[in-house]
């Protein structure tokens, strides 16, 4: 029997929990859990990608237009659906059970009004073309709270939903998931160079817009020389420069106005040490400074 802790099992092994005994994963299974969420934005872009199988006879199929489209798998769109689906009911039940509000949500799904009704009923029709944004945004307050959720009973069933609906996508679609090892640079907790970094999708997505000051656009402006005739005594004449600060203009005349990058979404980044004694999580911002560190 174990003390000091929550006894969990690994298959026929009594481990305690993770976190100094009060999660109810083990390291392994945890460190799991981190990066079935951290690479949930991955595989739902994943899955949206992907083509419907094309049938018949390539040979003797005409060539397709350059401008034409392949049809999309509906099949794997629904996965992306569900794999979403379950992680926003998960995150809902995790607020409600922590006390903290949840996620932003809205204006995720396609709701239309049903064919089959007469009372003006709604259906969801899968995912909004701009949902990744919430699946990202989702994940990563999954990911900030994974340790306190860990502490609730109920991790072991959302561990295993979450688990077999990525294996059973993973075998239908596969793709590489293997994180990309955090070469030369130590583990701030065990100090060996066991670090592995899961790679997000695609980069953060900013918005350019305009930098707003009491309201109004801020327009650019540029210091150039100014060059003024003067005429001395005895009547010769010659040139003094200024400085003048104008306002910077396009070649149409219009003013250049300032702007500033707004970050929309952004994937989470896991990285976390590999190793079994270990199973340390790097913050991103401390992450961000380690590489600077090491050059």
């Amino acid at each position: 029997m174990l003390d000091n802790g929550n006894v969990v099992w690994d298959h026929s092994e009594p481990r305690r929990g993770a976190n100094d005994g009060t999660s109810y994963l083990c390291h392994g299974h945890l460190a799991r859990l981190r990066e079935i969420v951290a690479t949930t934005p991955k595989a739902v872009a994943w899955m949206r990608e992907q083509l419907e199988p094309v049938k018949g006879d390539f040979e003797k199929t005409a060539p397709m237009k350059a401008s034409s489209k392949l049809p999309i798998s509906a099949a794997a769109v629904d996965a992306a659906d569900e794999t979403l689906g379950l992680l926003c009911s998960w995150a809902e039940y995790t607020a409600e059970s922590i006390g903290q509000p949840a996620p932003d949500m809205s204006n995720t799904w396609k709701v239309l009004a049903s064919a089959d009704s007469t009372d003006g009923a709604l259906r969801v029709q899968g995912m909004r073309s701009d949902g990744i944004a919430t699946v990202d945004s989702v994940a990563r307050w999954m990911l900030e709270r994974i340790d306190v959720i860990a502490t609730h009973e109920w991790v072991e069933d959302f561990t295993s939903e979450l688990c077999d609906q990525r294996a059973t996508n993973l075998a239908r679609w596969p793709y590489e998931e293997r994180p990309k090892p955090a070469k030369g640079i130590e583990c701030p907790d065990c100090g060996h160079t066991t670090l592995v970094v899961f790679t997000p999708a695609f980069a953060p997505k900013y918005s350019t817009e305009p930098l707003l000051r009491n309201g109004k656009p801020v327009e650019v402006t540029e210091t150039v020389n100014v060059y003024d005739r003067v005429i001395n005594p005895g009547g010769s004449v010659s040139r003094s420069s200024r400085l003048v600060k104008r306002t910077k203009r396009y070649a149409d005349g219009s003013p250049v106005l300032a702007t500033v990058q707004r970050l929309n979404y952004a994937p989470p980044l896991l990285v976390q040490c590999r190793s079994s004694t270990c199973r340390a999580v790097v913050r991103e911002s401390d992450w961000a400074r380690m590489i600077l560190q090491a050059g």
